[in-house]
């Protein structure tokens, strides 16, 4: 038997979860946490034939990584500590919600059992749940990876008020998993990573958003659920080549695609 242990919080996970990403359920069946409806081609309702990865965190700050296979298992990695995984999960999907199972993983003198208590669906699978201990936020897939492609873009910079540029970069596929992860230092086929450098009268910041990406021939469909409401779904289409990557957001598209790095 094992227990759940404290550690530091992940700045992945917590981008993730942040904002309501995996908040309240909206009407539509718990299909809450972004503005409009589903890109087109991909839907609303949940496909679990396909393996999904999730960063997740409990109240006390853990961090853990759940990699589903897409066949009713999966197997939880202790991201922080190193401790060997636990590899006889069992989840099912019901609807918008999911219920893991762990026989034999001691949480509070029972077996691990938990149904989520909160869900979004998007892009054909659950991309952040909740239950009462863990908050979860896809960040890899192995949806669309016959057609799926990966590589950087930076856009072209834009006035956002007097003294204020914007500088924005989307990367595809290409975002590391944290120390520890069985999935460090690989490309991460599904994730997509959101950035913005912000230079306000010559001080820098950065406004960053992580999630998940679909592909349909040339056109995708990203989902980043700490952003707000209305950058959480994004929808953008690709050049001849790879080349450029043209993104549906009047202040991205106004000079023109975003181009290849």
């Amino acid at each position: 038997m094992r227990t759940l242990h404290t550690f530091v919080v992940s700045m992945l996970a917590m981008s993730l979860i942040a904002c309501g990403g995996a908040g309240a359920p909206g009407a539509g069946g718990g299909q809450g946490g972004g503005a409009g409806g589903d890109c087109d081609g991909f839907g609303g309702t949940v496909a679990d034939n396909a393996g999904v990865t999730y960063g997740c965190v409990d109240p006390a700050g853990a961090l853990y990584e759940m990699k589903f296979d897409g066949q009713g298992g999966f197997v939880w990695y202790f991201i922080t500590t190193g401790d060997p995984p636990v590899t006889n999960g069992r989840y099912s999907v019901v609807g918008d919600q999911v219920r893991l199972v762990i026989p034999g993983f001691d949480v509070d003198g029972a077996d691990f059992d938990e149904t989520s208590t909160a869900a979004t669906v998007k892009l054909g699978m659950l991309a952040v749940f909740q239950t009462p201990r863990l908050s979860c936020g896809a960040f890899r897939h192995d949806f669309d990876l016959g057609a799926m492609d990966a590589a950087d873009y930076r856009c072209q910079a834009y006035s956002a008020g007097p003294g204020v540029t914007h500088f924005p970069v989307f990367r595809l596929g290409g975002l590391d998993a944290t120390p520890n992860s069985p999935l460090f230092n690989q490309p991460q086929p599904g994730a997509a990573f959101w950035s913005t450098q912000k230079d306000v009268a010559g001080s820098i910041s950065n406004e960053d958003y992580y999630g998940i990406y679909r592909q349909l021939e040339n056109k995708i469909c990203l989902y980043f659920p700490g952003a707000p409401a209305d950058r959480r779904e994004v929808e953008a289409e690709f050049g001849a080549n790879l080349e450029t990557l043209s993104v549906d957001r009047g202040e991205l598209s106004a000079s023109g695609p975003c181009g290849r790095i």
